[in-house]
Formats: structure tokens, sequence, C-alpha cells
């Protein structure tokens, strides 16, 4: 069933030029919109989180689930990618980055609240209430720091496969063009000399591309393997 359903195209990132397309179910979009209802008041919020959580969960089993048949998990290629690509706009596009200040600014507001008042029945609920989010909030920093590794980590081979195609042409002497041919002996040298040095500085810049994006993915990895 979800091999036939429509897909929707999304532009993610602030600027056109640093965006990307990624294909998203019909079905998963209109999950990713419900979230919003969350979004009004500062007491929804947390309610947000919880359920942001949730369809997070769910998009990463099912692309796991996935994994064995489609190996491939860039965005928005199979079924695999396109769910991670459904997790990934969930926590770029749709559910705000400034919610867990918005969260914890909520409960300090309610915590001052129950001073004044002194309600032991109430204080038990806002415990409740403190640790539910506390757990929230540490769920969905475990959850966002796996998919901005694995961003990183994607970004890596789409930058290794990049550099595999553009390699640059090692400079060919053998062959001269018309007005090579007029040039003395002096002349020839300085040419080859300036062809090995764009030559070898594209492959440095290519190399210094390659080490970026590496040690991008190799410190958001990290986090992944040590986040408590």
């Amino acid at each position: 069933h979800d091999s036939h359903e429509d897909t929707n195209i999304v532009r993610v990132g602030r600027k056109e030029r640093d965006s990307v397309l990624i294909s998203v179910k019909q079905s998963d979009l209109r999950k990713l919109l419900s979230v919003q209802w969350f979004l009004f008041y500062p007491e929804h919020r947390l309610e947000g989180l919880i359920s942001t959580n949730s369809l997070l969960r769910q998009f990463l089993l099912h692309s796991n689930s996935k994994a064995g048949e489609d190996d491939n998990l860039l965005l928005g290629n199979g079924m695999c990618g396109e769910k991670l690509s459904a997790a990934k706009l969930l926590v770029v596009r749709f559910f705000p980055n400034n919610s867990i200040d918005v969260i914890t600014e909520w409960l300090n507001f309610q915590a001052h609240q129950l001073e004044q008042q002194e309600d032991e029945e109430q204080l038990q609920d806002y415990l409740q209430i403190e640790h539910t989010s506390q757990e929230a909030i540490l769920e969905y920093n475990a959850i966002t720091t796996y998919l901005e590794a694995h961003t990183a980590y994607e970004e890596w081979r789409r930058i290794i496969s990049m550099c595999q195609v553009n390699q640059p042409k090692r400079p060919n002497f053998s062959q001269k063009e018309e007005q090579q041919q007029k040039w003395n002996e002096v002349e020839e040298q300085i040419a080859r000399d300036s062809s090995r040095r764009k030559h070898k500085s594209q492959k440095m810049s290519l190399a210094r591309t390659v080490i970026r994006a590496a040690q991008c993915a190799d410190e958001k990895l990290r986090l992944v393997l040590e986040f408590e």
C-alpha cells in the first residue's frame, strides 16, 4: 500500500541555495502537520514534545525494519530513506527548536505558582509532570543526536562520491595547443609548473572538503556513542 501512496516534495533549508528537496509520503506529512496543533500555547508544548517523540520512534522503527531490503539510507531513496526524511523534517521544520526552552519556562512558572498556593496534591501533580518532561526531553535529545549524526555521515558519503567523480585531470604535456607550439623552453617550463600547481591545489581542496566532512561526521557519531 505504501509503495503506491502519493508523495510530496518538500524543500528544507532557510535559503534556496542551501536547501534540499526530499520526498515524504502523504500520510507522513499529515502526521507532521498534526504536531503544529500543540504549538499555540506554552502549556501544550510538553504534549507536543511527547507526540513528536512518538512520531520519531515510529519513523525510526519503520526505517530500521526496511534496512535489510534497502541499505542505501540516502534521503528520499526508498522506504527507509523516506521515513528518515520524515523524521528529520519533523525536527527541522515542524517542531520548533525553542520548544524545550518553552517547556522549561512553563514548568518554572508552574513551580512559582505552587510555592504561593502550598497545595500538596497539586505539588504531586507538578512533580509527575516535571518527571515526564525530563524523560521526554532526554528522549528527544537522544533521537535528534542520532539524526544529526546520520545526516553528517550521509554528507560525508555524498562528498566522497562527489570527489570521486570530480577528480581533477592530471596535466598532459604530450599534447600541445597551437599557441603552446610557439613557446620556447622557458615558457613551456613555466606553463608546466603552473599546471602542476593548479592540479595540486585542486586535489588539496577536495582533500580538505573530505576531511572537514569526516571530522564533522566523527564528532556527531561520537556524541551518539557518548550520549547519556
